[in-house]
């Protein structure tokens, strides 16, 4: 996230949210608020406060979650120090720095370092500040982030500037701007105040406006508004060094106004500093105090900083001007106490010498002079020539003013030309500057009243150069003052179009991105829309992406009732909540839909908030923006959809063109839900007819099955009686002979054994048939491995095989589990042994060994299970009828053998209906049969 948005990127912002809706809105909040918090505070913390809502209920990470919390608590810490609230913005920033340290976000870090940099200089703790400074150079370093390493350390060198004049002369170059490259206007902002403070600390106020203006421009470009209103400030104070008035007032005005707009306490109080003692300057001592006055109040919360010590400098300056020396006095020494906390040298000396001053207009002047001896000496000590002829003019006053003691090194008359030939000397002294003129004056003077008129004409005459020298360089400087006004309104013109020209640019490059984006979304959209086959997922597909990319109060689908005379709401949603199912008529005079579908035509409706609306339905919601178009196939209409929104000219004409998309599309999915269910209708009615087909087959060939066993049981049981009652009969009549008692015996043997044969055959067709039907013992579904059920079927088989010479190759992985109805699948699979043993192998069968695998694979959540024989195998008429009830291997006349002909029907029943899987068979004539089970790792549960 960049430190300052350009106005371009913060429109495409905007834009790009406009179109984001619920949760989606998360991923831009964050930035946008934050790029606005100079620009519209509080706007950024409305922003702020609908991002924390979403995250509440967000499925973002928990490091994205905390990413975007350290983000708005950034947000409130600064819009917080804007407001001069301290406290609660170094709450909010330490908050937000622990939350970037804990996530490694060096960025972030960097951010926290500057914030809690610039609180701490509000503090007027410009130590504590520049190691904040530092620090923020230090993380945006590891982030290799340019323009952040650039503003901290521009940011330091100016607090070091600040703390130390001397450090004008030299300014800082930094190693990321060198010549060529093309630094953030946010930087350019920083880089050119700095410059212009250094520019105006050496005195060169030509340089300093150039540096100002383009600092002003810069700062307003990307959003710095506490910068740019500060700059715009300090260009109006150096056009006033160079004399220009008009242009001083003109900024002065203008920076006061850009203050008003965003009162925050710094800005507004440096621009009322300023303006205030430019007025001084000029003379307009009632003006000047109402508006340093102000300015003292405005910075009150911010008594720590260096504006609120200016202000009390100058309105110190301002009150002994106006004759207000106890003021004055009071307020020179509430300066020094201040300033020795900021540790300003400079300032102390001011405020010193400005309280000796004090108390001599205040007749104390023994306390006036020891106090003026000793800030001569501290200005001598920082070898600042300007304040050390500040306090020899001052000395020479007192003394002018009162009788006191001569210093002990005087070689001159009196302590007044003592003092004013010292400071003409020191002034003299320096390259380049000339004394002002009326020190000059006021040594001749001095002179003339020691009737020494040579030296006074001499200093008289030197006066004179003086002045015109000083007459010369005003006039010079108001040239250059006019120069630079008109290149800096040139610039700031030619700034202004071709910003102008880039936002216009960029607003086109972001239509067509927006519009290719538009289109790519739509286009997955009917993708998705129409893959759908059932009515409710259209319609909630439908409902999804409008709400997701329009505003949609409401949602409305209206499908043609069968009667072809009303429409029926199928599907009605407000703010999210269902509506009851109603008709609407077609010619119902007062409905939109109903209207919509009489003249099959888009309709698009916007309702004033004041204006009576009669196709509204009591109840619902009152919507200003409505959208309505047909759901049509060709020439067909199947219905209407429609979106509401409770905003006034909520849609455009682009969202018209989405919401034309989105009814095509739902059309081409009504259409082909309405097809499918046709088809499956139809495919339920054939399927019904089929399965009452293959019932009559099963309960025939049940019959055919049972009439074989049975009917012999009958006629066995037949005999049986008959020769039991002769027998009875030779009894009572005493013939019976042991012979035929004998006989009878061996009969009743043979006959128990067919009975019971037949028996158990249709016993057997009775529990297949049962199981079949679902009506058998159920089984509870758990949990099981296939390689015990495999096991379990060796055991039981091994003897039948043995016999048979088949042996059974077992290639289950062990500690595969599957969830479902272990039993089920043990019958099923000894079903399907038990078939192979039976009918794989004939009698004449010599093809080598005789071998069954039973092997199984997952394959993602689907378990495949193989049994597989090397025996004679199936042609394609026998495998297509594999599965169909009394249906073997043997030929379909067969399907009584051995009285297994529901084995596999079975199999398939409980394979495809239970386990909710599929059986499948695939073999060719020698090459042996394969029976693959699709199963589920987890079968579906209630149906054993």
């Amino acid at each position: 996230m960049d430190l300052f948005a350009l106005d371009g990127e913060l429109a495409g912002l905007e834009a790009a949210l406009e179109q984001l809706h619920a949760h989606a809105r998360l991923s831009l909040l964050p930035a946008l608020a934050w790029h606005l918090r100079q620009r519209d505070g509080g706007r950024a913390m409305a922003l702020s406060e609908e991002a924390r809502a979403l995250l509440v209920t967000s499925t973002s990470s928990e490091n994205e979650r905390l990413h975007v919390q350290a983000r708005l608590d950034m947000l409130d810490g600064e819009v917080a120090w804007l407001n001069a609230e301290l406290d609660q913005a170094l709450a909010a920033c330490q908050r937000g720095q622990a939350a970037f340290y804990k996530l490694g976000d060096a960025r972030g870090q960097a951010d926290a370092h500057m914030l809690e940099a610039q609180i701490m200089a509000d503090r007027g703790q410009s130590l504590p500040a520049e190691a904040h400074w530092s620090a923020a150079a230090h993380a945006a370093m590891l982030a290799r982030d340019p323009a952040r390493i650039a503003f901290a350390q521009i940011a330091k060198a100016r607090s070091e500037l600040l703390r130390d004049i001397r450090r004008a002369e030299s300014p800082q170059r930094f190693s990321v701007l060198e010549p060529g490259s093309e630094p953030h206007p946010c930087v350019t902002a920083v880089h050119s105040e700095y410059l212009g403070l250094a520019a105006a600390l050496r005195g060169d106020f030509a340089e300093s406006t150039g540096h100002y203006a383009a600092s002003q421009e810069a700062a307003a470009r990307c959003g710095q508004f506490r910068l740019c209103v500060e700059s715009t400030s300090l260009l109006g104070r150096s056009y006033a060094k160079l004399n220009d008035h008009e242009s001083s007032l003109t900024w002065m005005q203008r920076a006061l106004a850009l203050a008003r707009q965003r009162p925050w306490p710094w800005s507004l109080g440096v621009c009322l500093m300023h303006f205030g003692e430019t007025l001084r300057n000029f003379g307009r001592h009632q003006a000047a105090s109402e508006l340093l006055h102000e300015a003292l109040q405005t910075l009150t919360p911010l008594a720590g900083s260096r504006p609120y010590t200016w202000t009390l400098m100058f309105l110190a300056h301002l009150e002994r001007d106006m004759g207000q020396h106890e003021a004055s006095l009071a307020h020179y020494r509430e300066l020094g106490q201040r300033a020795q906390g900021l540790n300003h040298n400079e300032i102390i000396i001011d405020a010193s010498l400005g309280e000796a001053i004090a108390l001599s207009l205040l007749d104390r002047p023994r306390e006036a002079q020891a106090l003026a001896l000793q800030v001569l000496e501290q200005s001598r000590g920082l070898a600042n020539v300007l304040r050390q002829t500040d306090v020899l003019k001052a000395l020479a006053d007192m003394h002018a003013r009162h009788a006191l003691p001569p210093p002990a090194e005087m070689q001159e008359a009196n302590a007044v030309l003592h003092y004013l030939g010292q400071a003409v000397t020191l002034m003299a002294g320096v390259g380049g500057y000339t004394p002002p003129p009326e020190l000059l004056e006021q040594l001749a003077r001095a002179y003339a009243r020691q009737s020494d008129f040579a030296r006074a004409y001499e200093f008289s005459q030197r006066a004179g150069v003086a002045r015109g020298t000083i007459h010369g360089q005003e006039a010079t400087d108001r040239a250059i003052a006019m120069q630079v006004h008109h290149q800096t309104e040139r610039a700031r013109v030619e700034m202004a179009y071709h910003r102008q020209l880039a936002a216009a640019q960029h607003k086109r490059a972001l239509a067509l991105q927006q519009t290719s984006e538009t289109l790519e979304q739509l286009g997955r959209i009917g993708q998705q829309i129409t893959a759908q086959l059932r009515f409710d997922a259209v319609f909630e597909a439908l409902a999804e992406h409008a709400q997701a990319m329009l505003s949609a109060d409401a949602f409305a689908i209206c499908l043609l009732h069968p009667d072809g005379q009303h429409l029926s709401t199928s599907y009605v949603l407000e703010r999210g909540k269902p509506l009851p199912v109603e008709l609407i008529a077609l010619n119902d005079p007062f409905a939109n839909t109903a209207r919509c579908v009489r003249e099959r035509r888009e309709l698009v409706v916007h309702l004033p908030p004041e204006q009576y609306d009669p196709s509204l339905v009591p109840g619902t919601l009152q919507t200003l923006s409505r959208l309505y178009s047909p759901l049509m196939v060709a020439d067909q209409v199947l219905g209407v959809m429609s979106v509401q929104s409770v905003r006034p000219h909520a849609y455009g004409e682009r969202e018209q063109t989405i919401f034309r998309s989105l009814c095509a599309y739902g059309a081409i999915a009504l259409d082909n839900a309405r097809a499918y269910e046709q088809l499956r209708q139809a495919r339920a009615k054939m399927l019904a007819q089929d399965k009452l087909a293959t019932l009559g087959s099963l309960v025939a060939g049940v019959a055919q099955a049972m009439n074989s066993p049975l009917g012999n049981a009958v006629l066995v049981a037949e005999t049986l009686q008959h020769r039991a009652g002769s027998l009875n009969q030779k009894l009572r009549a005493n013939e019976l002979r042991r012979a035929e008692l004998q006989g009878f015996a061996q009969e009743s043997t043979q006959a128990s054994a067919l009975l019971v044969s037949g028996l158990e055959q249709a016993s057997r067709l009775v529990q297949s048939f049962t199981r079949l039907a679902g009506r058998g013992p159920t089984e509870p579904h758990q949990e099981f491995e296939l390689f015990a059920v495999g096991q379990q079927l060796l055991r039981g088989l091994q003897a039948r095989l043995q016999t048979a010479g088949v042996r059974l190759r077992l290639a289950l992985p062990e500690g595969l589990m599957l969830s479902g109805y272990p039993q089920a699948l043990t019958h099923v699979l000894a079903q399907l042994l038990d078939n192979v043993l039976l009918h794989a192998y004939p009698a004449d069968h010599q093809a080598g060994e005789r071998c069954v695998t039973l092997a199984a694979e997952a394959v993602g959540d689907r378990i495949l299970v193989r049994v597989q024989d090397n025996g004679i195998g199936l042609d394609g008429h026998r495998l297509r009828r594999l599965f169909e009830p009394f249906s073997t291997a043997d030929d379909a006349g067969a399907g009584a053998h051995s009285g297994r002909g529901l084995g596999l029907f079975v199999c398939h029943t409980l394979v495809n209906t239970l386990w909710g899987g599929e059986i499948r068979a695939d073999s060719r004539p020698g090459e042996g049969c394969r029976f693959t089970l699709d199963l589920p790792r987890q079968a579906p549960e209630g149906k054993s």
